[in-house]
């Protein structure tokens, strides 16, 4: 028995079921959140970033890039 369907990446096959990730999603979601963690002066003083941390914080800027990794990895699964 095969199984396959393309826009999801799943695969089930006699050998059991297979999960296919976007690699670059989920590369570029592991980077934003090293960077927003460790929060290097070289991603966080350059001008879109201190733009959103003028207008939102830096607590809510975090959040929402918190939440950006969220959704790159839920778009690298799906």
């Amino acid at each position: 028995m095969v199984f396959f369907k393309e826009r999801s990446r799943l695969y089930v096959t006699a050998n059991g079921v297979w999960l296919e990730m976007n690699p670059i999603y989920l590369v570029t979601a592991i980077f934003l959140v090293f960077v927003t963690y460790t929060k290097p002066s070289w991603f966080w003083q350059t001008r879109k970033t201190l733009r959103i941390r003028h207008r939102i914080g830096d607590r809510a800027t975090a959040i929402f890039c918190y939440a950006l990794a969220v959704a790159l990895i839920i778009s690298a699964i799906i």
